[in-house]
């Protein structure tokens, strides 16, 4: 679990959530969202990656114990077709 928090820490170091924020206004995408952001998202995203999670389902359950914010399947799954 170390290493998870590690990365999330580096992750957000180089990609802040003002980041993230800017990225979208220039995109014109309105996240509306006060739990699940975007940002949140793109964290998930690459914890998937580097964890080879085999899937959205599944990963959901590893989000916690990689220090991510624990969220339902279908948040999520609305959130990622959705961004």
């Amino acid at each position: 679990m170390k290493k998870s928090t590690t990365f999330t820490k580096l992750v957000q170091t180089l990609l802040t959530e003002e980041d993230v924020k800017q990225i979208l206004q220039e995109l014109k995408y309105e996240d509306t969202a006060s739990k699940f952001t975007a940002s949140q998202l793109l964290l998930f995203f690459m914890h998937a990656a580097l964890g080879q999670w085999d899937s959205y389902r599944s990963g959901v359950g590893k989000a916690v114990t990689s220090g991510l914010i624990r969220v339902c399947y279908s948040s999520f799954s609305s959130k990622a077709s959705d961004v």
